[in-house]
This record gives C-alpha cells, structure tokens and sequence, in this order.
C-alpha cells in the first residue's frame, strides 16, 4: 500500500510537472505570436504611412508643376510636363546676338533652382555681330534644328541689324527660320524675345514692337520683358559703358525675367 501510494504520488508530481511545462510552453508561443502580429502590424502600418507620404509628395510635386506652368501656352506646357513626368530634362536653345553671352547658365540655374535640379538644360547658339539677314542667307541656325531641342528661345537681332537690315525684314526673318527649323525638327516649339534694351539708340527699342507683332499674328509664343527693363536713367546700371550690351547685373536681371516667365510669375 505504501509503496503503491509512493508510486502514484511520483507519477502525479511529475504529470504536474509535464502540464506546467506544456501550458508554460503555450504562454510563451502565445506571446511571441502576439508580438509577431503586434510587429507586422506595426510594419504595414509604417509601409502605408510611408506610401501615403510618397503620395502626398507625388500629389504636392504635382500641384506645383501646375502652378509654375498656369500661364504658359500649351505646348510649352507639355514639353515641361513630359519631361519632368518621364524623368527626362527640357532642352531649352537659346540664340541670339552678342548680347546673349552668358545668358542661358543663368536662365538654366533659375529654372532648375525654381522646378528642380536638372530638369532644365539651356544651351546657346551665338550669331555674335551677325544680321539677321546673314543668319538667314548662311543657314547659321541650322544647327538648332540639328540639336532637335524642345524649346528655341529665338532673340531678335535688331541691334545687329541696326542701319543694315529694314524693320520688316528684322521682323520677318526670325519667322523663316522657324519655318526652315520646324521642317527638321517638327517637334520643336519656337518661341521669340525681344534683345535688351538699350540707351545709345534709342530707336532700336522702337522697333521691337513691329517684332512682337509679326510674331503674334504668326502665332509664334512671345516672351514680352522688354517693358520690365528700368527706365532710360536706372537702365544704364545695367549696360556696357556703350549703353549697348547688358553687363553683369543686366544678364542677372534678364536671366531672372525669363524665369519668371516660364514659372508663370508673370
């Protein structure tokens, strides 16, 4: 009797033993599948915050595009959009007479400063001293059409042209050469600006509006900052000596005026 009472004891002690063990087992996966659950939860929620920011920043990058290309026509509008949707850059020629030296890294660190970096890259072509008529007679533009650019921003020559070239034809050529560009490069939008002004001739700057007008009968985008220049007195703290050419502080000023432009502050 004893030895039997011994022996169920033994076997119940160490069922106690075997069912704490079992159950304290259970706890514990129990706990280490609460806490897995807990961490993947925390995980997915972490992935939609995070995908929800990405969307909030896609959404803002969005609306700001918009904004910074409201006032631009249509087809600048989309060369702008396509580019910075396909992650590609706007490959903006600018061309012109000496007065554009230096100008288009300007205008190129403006534009990405304002869209984002590299969105933007402008180039030059420079006819230095040459008329519009010897640009035209010599095809010195064929090589925007050979660069197929999104954008030309094609400056008026008038000061070159100054006593050699008539006002009409001044006004006519930059419209041939958009003709003779499109049929290389059809994709191309051309666009046309006045040069700066200038104070040692005044005449020169009475002839840009026959420019401006020819351009807006063809249909052609004009980018108007002629009239945002300072006045005759303030202006010459922007020119050469000769009152002809901008000087540093007038290619800032230019530069800046074409970014506002086309970031539609204007």
């Amino acid at each position: 009797m004893k030895i039997g009472a011994v022996v169920l004891s033994i076997i119940a002690f160490i069922s106690v033993i075997v069912i704490g063990q079992w159950h304290w087992k259970n706890e514990i996966r129990a706990h280490e599948n609460q806490a897995q659950a807990l961490e993947y939860t925390d995980a997915m929620a972490a992935s939609n915050d995070e995908k929800e920011a990405v969307s909030s920043e896609k959404t803002q990058d969005s609306t700001d595009l918009e904004k910074l290309t409201a006032k631009l026509p249509d087809e600048v509008k989309k060369k702008i959009k396509a580019a910075y949707n396909d992650h590609e850059q706007v490959n903006v020629l600018l061309s012109g007479g000496h007065e554009i030296s230096g100008l288009a890294s300007l205008l190129e660190e403006k534009l990405n400063h304002t869209y984002g970096e590299n969105l933007f890259k402008v180039t030059e072509l420079n006819f230095d001293r040459k008329t519009s008529m010897e640009v035209y007679n010599n095809d010195l533009d064929a090589p925007i059409a050979d660069q197929t650019p999104d954008l030309v921003i094609f400056t008026s020559l008038l000061i070159n042209d100054a006593g050699k070239v008539s006002t009409n034809d001044s006004s006519q050529v930059p419209l041939l050469i958009k003709d003779r560009i499109l049929k290389k490069s059809p994709e191309t939008v051309f666009m046309i600006e006045p040069q700066n002004p200038i104070t040692y001739n005044p005449y020169i700057n009475d002839r840009i509006e026959e420019v401006e007008a020819k351009a807006k009968t063809a249909g052609i985008p004009y980018i108007d900052h002629f009239s945002e220049w300072p006045e005759e007195d303030d202006l010459k703290a922007y020119l050469d000596d000769k009152g002809q050419y901008p000087n540093e502080k007038g290619l800032s000023l230019w530069a800046g005026l074409l970014a506002n432009y086309f970031t539609s502050k204007k």
